[in-house]
């Protein structure tokens, strides 16, 4: 059983606010990032989006900006959940960075079987949460490496972009 509704909201909200307030002025505090996001797990030994370049064409006239978190601080990584209003990526643990956004619509891109722990965290923290399924390339499909179908996402971020009537929960 998943043990994250035994989690209080306010907490998490408490947590996030503690250590925003607390994160020094630096350079890095002057950094502006995008407010949407594609989250790049190219340096990832696995779940690694295989037509990544293809999905960076498609998303950019959306204004999205690819990130990879291996390349950034911890800072620059709370700064940037931070300042997020849409994130689109690959199931993996730098999805825990949702925890310091607000008002967020999150895109976990993933395939069968489905892990649901970033379902309940924005179910939590009260986020929009759409699943979007993916081809897989081996029978490991949990650790597998995804090809994404760019032509139904760029739909769906059409959908998310232009109706203000977004469900809590979607399966796309």
């Amino acid at each position: 059983t998943n043990n994250i509704f035994n989690f209080s909201p306010s907490a998490c909200h408490w947590l996030r606010q503690r250590i925003i307030n607390n994160l020094p002025k630096s350079e890095d505090s002057k950094q502006v990032f995008s407010p949407r996001i594609l989250l790049s797990r190219r340096k990832a030994m696995r779940r690694r989006v295989i037509n990544e370049d293809e999905l960076i064409k498609v998303l950019a006239p959306f204004g999205f900006v690819s990130y990879t978190l291996e390349e950034m601080s911890v800072e620059q990584q709370i700064r940037l959940f931070s300042q997020a209003k849409i994130v689109i990526s690959p199931n993996g643990a730098g999805l825990a960075n949702i925890i310091f956004s607000q008002d967020l619509t999150l895109i976990e891109m993933m395939t069968e079987p489905f892990d649901p722990m970033y379902f309940y965290l924005s179910k939590l923290l009260g986020f929009k949460y759409h699943l979007f399924n993916c081809a897989s390339t081996s029978k490991q499909t949990n650790f597998s490496d995804v090809v994404v179908d760019t032509n139904k996402l760029q739909d769906v971020i059409e959908r998310i972009l232009n109706i203000n009537l977004i469900t809590k929960f979607s399966y796309v």
